[in-house]
């Protein structure tokens, strides 16, 4: 299951050399891989060259999760637009856009009251002042703070609001694959859910959804408007089946059938074995696409990296192809007992 194999920083989306050597790995060892998104399945591709066998699973909603959601004891005074928020509070999470812009709406003669739900006030960069900042916006009298609620006290806070805060920043939503659980948890409840519109976000509200919003312009542009005529509810019904537990479940089990991934012929263990795959990997992924089982045993140039390893792949092999006549090659033939069907690739290489 593959979320956080990269780091979003000031320069935007970022992975090591280290993990994507990791990530082939990965994608070369397994069956299947679990993904939040489409955008991570597409990112995998692009920097490994190898196209995964991947089975979506997003964030899911509980069942009955709205059984526990009890209406909170609050007095919210009618002429004034409440906005609540409810999750970590961190740099380019939203949060401080969301006090200082409803301060400047605020300023602009419409009153707006923000509901804050959040036990996690932090910065990962040391001298910023991000926090202290936070701390100070928060003393404001049309802010009030919420400390301790758990997951059913949050989302039943935010039932009760006009608009529930989703927003994070610009680079920050250009540069994840993942689906925030926050998200979909808010646009279940039904509610008016300001959020930045990112691929990922249009595929879960819809590309002609009324509350995205790009910047300050776009928040002003939505809270001085009367609401918009939105049916909400009807979104909140596909997102509650979509992210069921029981729906997500099900989506495992179609895509994990035997009638779903039979190979070409009989089933077959194929082995790849050798040093520096990176010319025999698409077709590693065609075999992988096509339903075979196939394990990959990497040799140095010239010596076995685990010689136990290479005799129990041996045994489960039905095929054995040896990428590069090196070390791979002269072991395997040594050792291939059973006369199991070997294939040896030379390249110019070898030859010269």
């Amino acid at each position: 299951y593959l979320t956080d194999f990269y780091s979003v920083t000031d320069e935007g989306f970022v992975v090591s050399e280290h993990r994507t050597n990791t990530l082939k790995s990965v994608l070369l060892n397994s069956d299947y891989l679990l993904v939040q998104t489409n955008q991570i399945k597409d990112k995998l591709e692009e920097l490994t060259s190898i196209t995964p066998k991947t089975i979506s699973l997003p964030p899911s909603l509980p069942h009955n999760i709205f059984d526990y959601l009890k209406r909170p004891d609050l007095s919210l005074a009618k002429d004034t637009i409440h906005i609540g928020y409810a999750g970590k509070v961190q740099p380019r999470w939203g949060v401080e856009e969301l006090l200082l812009w409803s301060k400047e709406l605020r300023n602009s003669g419409i009153k707006a009251h923000l509901h804050i739900a959040t036990g996690k006030i932090y910065s990962s960069k040391k001298g910023d002042n991000f926090v202290t900042r936070i701390q100070g916006l928060l003393q404001d009298p049309d802010v009030t703070l919420y400390s301790g609620l758990d997951r059913f006290g949050a989302m039943s806070l935010m039932r009760e609001m006009d608009y529930v805060w989703c927003y994070r920043d610009s680079l920050l939503e250009a540069s994840t694959l993942e689906i925030s659980t926050k998200l979909i948890e808010m646009a279940a409840l039904g509610k008016p859910t300001i959020c930045y519109p990112s691929e990922i976000n249009k595929d879960l509200l819809g590309r002609e959804y009324p509350y995205f919003i790009e910047d300050k312009k776009g928040f002003f542009r939505i809270l001085e408007v009367k609401p918009i005529d939105f049916d909400f509810f009807k979104l909140a019904k596909k997102i509650k089946i979509k992210h069921s537990f029981g729906e997500i479940a099900n989506n495992f089990d179609v895509a994990l059938s035997d009638k779903n991934h039979k190979p070409l012929n009989s089933p077959k263990n194929i082995l790849i074995a050798g040093h520096d795959l990176k010319f025999i990997n698409p077709w590693i992924s065609y075999l992988k696409k096509k339903g075979y089982q196939v394990k990959v045993d990497e040799w140095e140039w010239g010596a076995a990296k685990d010689e136990n390893r290479s005799k129990h792949l041996l045994e489960w092999a039905d095929i054995i192809f040896c990428e590069w006549g090196l070390a791979n090659a002269v072991w395997y033939s040594q050792n291939n007992f059973s006369k199991k069907p070997l294939y040896i690739r030379a390249h110019a290489q070898e030859v010269r």
